[in-house]
């Protein structure tokens, strides 16, 4: 008879079934025993073998690990799409860069392609067989490869397609393999392969084909260079395939703040996460994964969670405790998937459609339904309840490369710390730069030059325009909207129709810069959009550029930026010498035992400060509104798509609730409102935003390894102490030495003095202001000073202060959060000519 085993290592027992067998055999229980410890923990801790290598794609993704391992990025690589088409391809604005042939353009809003704004543009056949919307004079480079992408609906035409036109020895291939659909839009590409010619006048076509009077709808258009491998492998890419790769983006973007999510074994939010979607229950969040809800007459009432981050053809498990007549639900767009009940507590379920699945809590008749622990885990067995506590890795960096991508902006991780190898760099080309004129003579344009010390050619340059076109490189410069990088000496070829200079006007240093301000120059006049070709520089005016009908002008020469909305010119460019510098990366990945679900991507906005408001005196507060129905704008800097964590100060902030799906006051998918939000911290967001082509191309891969071996984990571990003990004593070191903040002496306005003291920023972000003041006005509303950018409050903050004319009065101060102080109301006894101390903190934005 065999002997028994233990359980995990196969170690010999003593047989003890009988007399006979009871006893110790050496060979058995001892040579054998030892033997296999030492082959099994040996092969674990005798040697240290490399780490597993890992490549994350873009997505979600499956890693089964065989234990509890830390994940370290070991390289990300950058990537810069550059979309020749510039903003033209997104339909935000209408305009008139596109021509229609046979039918008419419309420009819409609403019902667009994913992660690319809110326009569209619907085309309409009014005469023939086809309607085209298209864009002349486009070059392509002899021996190079373009791809045209757009994302088409069909509505009730026979075809709709994009279309690369050119002439001379190219070879042109049209897709005719996907067919667009009327509900979705699907993804359609032209190619070109140009030959031995340059082609200076190609052109880009959006085509309907069908009878008079049948339309259908183009969005997201872009025109990118690729290589001979990437034109190959277009005709073997599905949509989605082609739509990952070659994404839209608004003119030249970069891979911008890449990231890595580990999920939780748990992957359901929290119920603070959740929003009450149809029906009349009460709801009662008792704790992050405990619900009540209590329906007032049985009618069925829906409490969903957001879609969930779930893979397509994935198993999971759905599991939980809930009472009599209450449901769990797995729910898409094509109804109810799966579901759970109190006498079926777990079910097992495959995901049949990408990013539309949620879970759904929901009840059958009148009273209290509870919901206790609820757990979604991967794959066919319901796992023990665990809150979800996910990891994740954020590096706030732009990595570029060049268009072949063998020239790269580069991650790596070493000595416990992330290190970008930058080979580009970007700035821009606003009116702070010292530009000049350059003296060369031109009818319809001038040339403007900035002497930045570049190298000589980088063998990299691009030059986006405030309107996002792409200039074109011109070794001579000498023709509108093209550019010039050379010998420490960036050149720029402005059309007289953007500048409002005339031809006979040469602009002087700081009206160019007002031009790079977003100004347009022109003669005085109430709304004048005249040229300006005067000799003798009289009567000047400036508009913004963007307001074509001349309003918003001033009559002074502007030294500030025109308006929030205009993008200044920018210039990426190729490193003569590359650089290294240190990653404040956020977070960090440790695999769990089994199935881990990873989310790669890029474009996460991290830490954005936030503005909350009220509307009911403070019981209440709320983020991300867009104004409408009375609510307050506290809109994020972009729309939201997905939010990851609400911090407040240093700590993540869990108590926010969100509201439902597409909410008509949010600014994106949603908005939340907290009713413990404290106005003396300062609140910011993580979030990833749903207009992702303002911000980052698509991150194809992270490369990355994890320890399978415990003397492996184990060594790792040890270094990377070391290297964080390493970190903490030179910051220790540097906290020792630092010096102390240095009091800044404001300047006064409005008759104000300093008489002592000033303010400074300290180390926990706050500013503190001492100082005594005399000479000025107490009238109310008189402003006192400005603070500079990054030392004003996010909002208004009210601060008592004492004054003194003839006798103490009281005085009330105001730091708006534009950086304003004003007096408010305030009892005087007399006298104009006081004096008032200041002394208080706030924090900072």
């Amino acid at each position: 008879m065999a002997n028994p085993k233990t359980t995990n290592l196969g170690l010999n027992k003593i047989d003890r079934t009988s007399p006979t067998t009871t006893y110790m055999n050496l060979q058995t229980n001892l040579d054998d025993n030892w033997d296999n410890i030492d082959n099994q923990l040996g092969a674990q801790i005798a040697v240290s073998p490399a780490a597993m290598p890992v490549s994350l794609k873009s997505g979600l993704q499956v890693i089964n690990s065989s234990r509890v391992a830390p994940y370290n990025v070991t390289s990300i690589k950058g990537r810069t799409l550059v979309n020749l088409l510039g903003r033209d391809g997104g339909f935000e604005v209408a305009n008139n860069n596109w021509t229609a042939f046979q039918g008419t353009i419309t420009y819409q809003i609403g019902n667009t392609a994913p992660d690319t704004g809110q326009g569209r543009v619907s085309l309409a056949i009014t005469s023939g067989s086809y309607v085209s919307a298209y864009k002349t004079n486009i070059p392509f480079k002899a021996g190079k490869y373009y791809v045209l992408i757009s994302a088409a609906r069909n509505f009730t035409a026979t075809s709709v397609r994009p279309v690369i036109g050119a002439t001379g020895a190219a070879q042109i291939v049209n897709s005719s393999v996907f067919t667009p659909q009327l509900s979705t839009f699907t993804t359609q590409w032209s190619r070109i392969n140009v030959g031995t010619t340059d082609i200076t006048g190609g052109t880009v076509e959006l085509q309907v084909a069908g009878a008079v009077g049948q339309t259908g709808v183009f969005d997201s258009v872009r025109l990118y260079e690729i290589t001979q491998a990437e034109y190959d492998a277009l005709a073997s890419m599905t949509p989605e395939q082609v739509a990952a790769k070659y994404p839209y983006v608004d003119d030249v973007k970069p891979i911008t703040n890449p990231y890595v999510i580990k999920y939780g074994e748990n992957l359901l939010p929290t119920m603070y996460e959740c929003s009450l979607t149809g029906g009349n229950a009460a709801i009662n969040v008792q704790a992050p994964y405990i619900l009540q809800m209590v329906s007032p007459d049985g009618n069925a009432s829906f409490f969903d969670t957001p879609k969930l981050p779930l893979i397509l053809g994935q198993q999971y498990t759905l599991s939980a405790t809930i009472s009599a007549n209450a449901h769990m639900q797995v729910v898409d767009s094509q109804g109810v998937v799966a579901s759970i009940t109190a006498t079926i507590p777990s079910v097992t379920f495959i995901i049949r459609e990408f990013g539309g699945t949620y879970i759904r809590y929901s009840e059958g008749a009148a009273g209290t339904h509870t919901y206790t622990n609820p757990m979604l885990s991967l794959g066919a067995i319901a796992l023990p309840f665990k809150q979800r506590e996910d990891d994740y890795l954020i590096l706030p960096a732009q990595l570029h490369a060049n268009t072949d991508g063998s020239v790269y902006d580069e991650i790596t991780y070493r000595d416990g710390q992330y290190f970008k190898n930058s080979r580009f760099k970007s700035i821009d080309l606003d009116g702070s730069l010292a530009w000049t004129y350059s003296p060369v003579s031109y009818t319809g344009y001038k040339r403007v030059e900035l002497v930045n010390n570049l190298a000589a050619v980088p063998p990299f340059q691009q030059v986006v325009k405030y309107d996002g076109k792409i200039l074109t490189y011109n070794n001579s410069a000498n023709t509108a909207d093209t550019f010039l990088v050379a010998s420490g000496t960036t050149y720029i070829v402005i059309p007289n129709t953007d500048s409002g200079w005339g031809d006979s006007y040469t602009p002087s240093a700081a009206e160019i810069q007002a031009y790079f301000y977003g100004w347009k120059m022109t003669t005085q006049g109430v709304n004048s959009t005249a040229p300006y070709d005067r000799t003798d520089n009289q009567f000047k005016q400036w508009y913004p550029i963007g307001n074509t009908d001349g309003s918003g002008y001033v009559i002074t020469l502007p030294t500030v930026k025109s308006s929030t909305n205009y993008k200044p010119y920018k210039l990426v460019y190729q490193l003569a010498v590359a650089t290294t510098e240190v990653i404040p990366a956020e977070g960090g990945i440790t695999l769990h035992d089994g199935g881990n679900q990873l989310e790669v991507g890029a474009g996460m906005v991290v830490r954005e400060r936030i503005r909350a408001a009220t509307d009911d005196g403070g019981l209440s507060y709320y983020i991300n509104t867009n104004g409408n129905n009375g609510t307050q704008h506290t809109e994020f800097a972009y729309r939201l798509d997905k939010l990851f964590r609400i911090y407040r100060g240093l700590d993540a902030d869990y108590t926010w609730m969100s509201s439902a799906l597409n909410a008509p006051n949010a600014y994106g998918k949603y908005w939340y409102t907290n009713r413990g939000y404290d106005k003396l911290s300062g609140y910011a967001v993580t979030y990833t935003p749903l207009d992702s082509h303002l911000l980052t191309g698509s991150l194809q891969a992270i490369n990355g390894e994890y320890s399978t071996n415990l003397k492996t984990a184990v060594d790792k571990l040890a270094r990377n102490q070391a290297d964080v003990l390493t970190r903490v004593s030179v910051l220790e070191t540097q906290k020792t030495g630092k010096v102390q903040p240095q009091i800044i002496k404001p300047t006064l306005l409005n008759g104000w003095s300093l008489f002592r003291g000033g303010y400074y920023k300290g180390t926990d972000g706050r500013v503190y202001v001492d100082m005594g003041i005399t000479g000025g006005v107490f009238v109310e509303g008189t402003q006192i000073m400005q603070f500079p950018q990054g030392y004003a409050p996010l909002d208004d903050i009210h601060f008592e202060a004492l004054a003194s004319t003839a006798g103490i009065v009281a005085a009330n101060t105001i730091v708006e959060g534009k950086g304003y102080i004003t007096l408010g109301k305030m009892i005087i006894y007399k006298g104009a000519n006081g004096y008032m101390h200041l002394a208080f903190s706030f924090r900072a934005e």
